[in-house]
């Protein structure tokens, strides 16, 4: 098999939102980001945690593989 090409725009994220959505799921009672955890972020009311929420399942479909 060959080397996977990362053509798309280097994310850069900035250090202080950094590790925001797991603060979120910790405090929310999970050992972390989970599944569970993206899927009720994204049906919270506040529009910044659905976007980290997104952030986090798409970040985890790349990913993952």
């Amino acid at each position: 098999m060959g080397k996977v090409k990362n053509n798309g725009p280097k994310i850069e994220i900035n250090p202080k939102a950094k590790n925001s959505f797991t603060r979120y799921c910790k405090q929310h009672g999970y050992k972390g980001v989970t599944k569970a955890c993206v899927e009720e972020g994204l049906k919270s009311p506040n529009p910044k945690t659905r976007r980290r929420a997104n952030f986090a399942r798409n970040f985890a479909l790349k990913h993952t593989k």
